[in-house]
């Protein structure tokens, strides 16, 4: 049989070093309360497009120009797999 305890910690969303668990409070405010997001997907897609373009730049060892060409990049991801010699 399990038990529930409670336990006590300090609020993770006021430090500033845990920038994730306000991120993920934020989040739930915005289901449970309606609260604007701090971070909404529409922003975090641009984030993304950002790291997948310095990736590509270092495997090309070139300059990326955003917008990031999808096509271009999906081909690029396709040849890594396929050079991969992970077995899972």
């Amino acid at each position: 049989m399990w038990q529930s305890e409670d336990i006590p910690f300090d609020d993770a969303t006021r430090s500033a070093s845990l920038p994730h668990a306000r991120i993920t409070q934020s989040f739930v405010d915005a289901i449970l309360e309606g609260a604007t997001l701090i971070a909404p997907g529409a922003e975090g897609i641009h984030a993304l497009e950002l790291a997948n373009a310095m990736t590509f730049s270092s495997l090309l060892g070139e300059t990326i120009k955003l917008p990031l060409d999808a096509a271009a990049w999906e081909i690029k991801l396709e040849q890594l797999i396929h050079q991969s010699s992970l077995q899972k």
